[in-house]
């Protein structure tokens, strides 16, 4: 069944998140009272639940503006993950909502959740992250950079672009534009002139593909995206 096939009816205005204006605490401590917001369009809902697992919890109306309604519920955290979902009434009907929106049936992976004891550093918090993809981002150091038919990748050689400018073709897992760790290192000035505080690096271990979503070995960074030759514990400092 398709995501378009699975949908329901929408509901008007239906919203919540994990950040601080749908949960307080964002982040619980273990047995920690805990409340949990659902907004919706003023007037749309008859009754909501927040269901977790078997349990249902039923939400009061903590508040309405006008243009919509707000629903609450307290309760305390334990020291098992979280995970939850919300039911809605309205006009007579049952109606699922999670994080991918309203759904007749909902999966695991869909529910929202919230690990008690989890305390993320507070610079994090509201941080602006830039996630590379290695590769594709700058070649820092062309000495390491994959030859064509160096390998061969799911029975066909591996191909070295040279056009940095070049869409990447439907085979583009096989296809090397020679980013390095070398690279991310010389446009971090940049990166932080962006206002960048913080680098997501997509996978850079052991793998034959550009995308290395396919590692091999987690214990070693792919020689064609660069080595770790001295770690201070911030930086990378090569010799």
């Amino acid at each position: 069944m398709s995501d378009r096939d699975n949908r329901e009816p929408a509901l008007r205005a239906v919203f919540s998140d994990t950040t601080a204006d749908y949960i307080t605490p964002p982040c619980p401590k273990m047995f920690e009272k805990v409340t949990i917001r659902l907004r919706i369009d003023a007037g749309e809902a008859q009754s909501c639940f927040l269901v977790t697992g078997t349990s249902w919890l039923r939400m009061h109306r903590e508040e309405s503006d006008g243009c919509f309604d707000y629903y609450a519920v307290q309760f305390e955290v334990t020291k098992t993950p979280l995970r939850y979902y919300f039911e809605i009434i309205s006009r007579g009907r049952r109606f699922r909502y999670s994080r991918r929106g309203i759904r007749n049936t909902i999966r695991p992976e869909d529910y929202w959740h919230v690990i008690p004891g989890f305390d993320p550093p507070h610079w994090a918090e509201g941080a602006v992250l830039y996630q590379i993809f290695v590769d594709r981002f700058c070649n820092g150091d062309p000495s390491n950079d994959v030859l064509d038919g160096e390998y061969s990748y799911l029975g066909k050689p591996v191909r070295q672009i040279r056009d940095w400018d070049r869409p990447p073709s439907s085979c583009g897992y096989m296809e090397f534009y020679g980013g390095d760790l070398q690279g991310v290192i010389d446009k971090l000035d940049y990166l932080q002139d962006l206002g960048v505080e913080g680098i997501y690096l997509n996978p850079i271990f052991l793998s034959p593909s550009s995308h290395k979503y396919d590692t091999q070995d987690y214990e070693h960074i792919d020689p064609h995206i660069g080595r770790i030759v001295r770690d201070k514990g911030n930086l990378l400092f090569p010799d």
